[in-house]
């Protein structure tokens, strides 16, 4: 019996260490997983200079945390033009000693009207976006502030001072409402071919935002004129317009008037013209700051 106790199949130690293994390549590789995730937990999302994006600098994926427009910490998402920046503004283009203590919003509002302040607030929006640098936000800006009754002049030195003394501002804004994550494995997106559903012979957009919006189609450098519509409104286009061939692709291309920035074109759908196809209708929805068609 003692004998009996004492010899065991040496395949059953062979399979037990086998186990032992394979749980110990396991935890390591969990313990792997959680180390990194717990170091990207605290990785901090950093922006270097004028032109660089939001990046997290230790192979975490940076990630909108918050929405640009909501409030954060109870610090507003946007403030209109500031007093520092409008002090320094004004300072710019009427160089003086000093300066009384001015309600700066309203000052803005009656110098440059209103548009102004709108587009610092969606300057504002932007430095909130974590796919965006300070150099795309300021020229937004400027591009903005170029239609205002300041015009070029008040323009150019709105962008001199964000250019030069935005970086902090930035970097504050990304802190807030960026984070850094787990980076997401994702398959290459499969070529598109054209179906049912992306074919179209006319193109109809309703505007049912708080906002007046332009669209256009367009194919390489063909593309229809410009097509206003109205808060509340629709209107159609005929592909057939753009001078393509069925078959051919084209881009539904939408943008608000009135104060949003240039640049702020989106492309609602890319769609194939086909005669025998339905009308292909998108509706466009929010505020002239945060908008989308769907």
């Amino acid at each position: 019996k003692a004998r009996a106790k004492s010899e065991s199949p040496p395949s059953c130690e062979v399979e037990e260490r086998d186990d032992n293994r394979g749980s110990s390549s396991i935890i390591q590789a969990d313990s792997s997983i959680q180390i990194k995730s717990i170091v990207r937990a605290h990785e901090k999302p950093e922006v270097l200079h004028f032109e660089a994006k939001p990046h997290c600098s230790k192979g975490g994926q940076i990630k909108q945390k918050h929405i640009p427009s909501e409030e954060v910490d109870g610090i507003p998402p946007f403030n209109g033009c500031g007093p520092d920046w409008v002090e320094k503004v004004i300072k710019y283009l009427l160089p003086l000693e000093s300066l009384r203590e001015w309600d700066y919003r309203e000052v803005t509002k009656k110098l440059f009207q209103e548009g102004a302040t709108k587009c610092c607030d969606q300057h504002d929006l932007e430095y909130n976006t974590c796919s965006m640098s300070q150099k795309e936000a300021d020229l937004n800006a400027k591009a903005c502030w170029k239609k205002t009754r300041g015009g070029d002049a008040f323009a150019e030195a709105g962008y001199q001072v964000v250019k030069n003394i935005g970086l902090s501002a930035k970097q504050e804004a990304v802190g807030r409402y960026c984070e850094c994550g787990m980076p997401e494995e994702t398959a290459p997106a499969p070529t598109p071919g054209p179906t049912q559903q992306t074919q179209a012979k006319k193109v109809c957009v309703s505007n049912e935002g708080d906002f007046e919006m332009q669209f256009r189609l367009k194919s390489g450098k063909k593309k229809t004129g410009k097509k206003d519509v109205e808060k509340g409104g629709k209107r159609c286009v005929a592909v057939k317009n753009l001078d393509i061939n069925e078959g051919e692709l084209f881009d539904v291309k939408v943008w608000v008037t009135g104060g949003s920035p240039v640049g702020h074109m989106k492309v609602a759908k890319m769609m194939v013209y086909k005669e025998s196809a339905q009308n292909f209708k998108s509706t466009c929805t929010g505020t002239q700051q945060l908008w989308s068609c769907s």
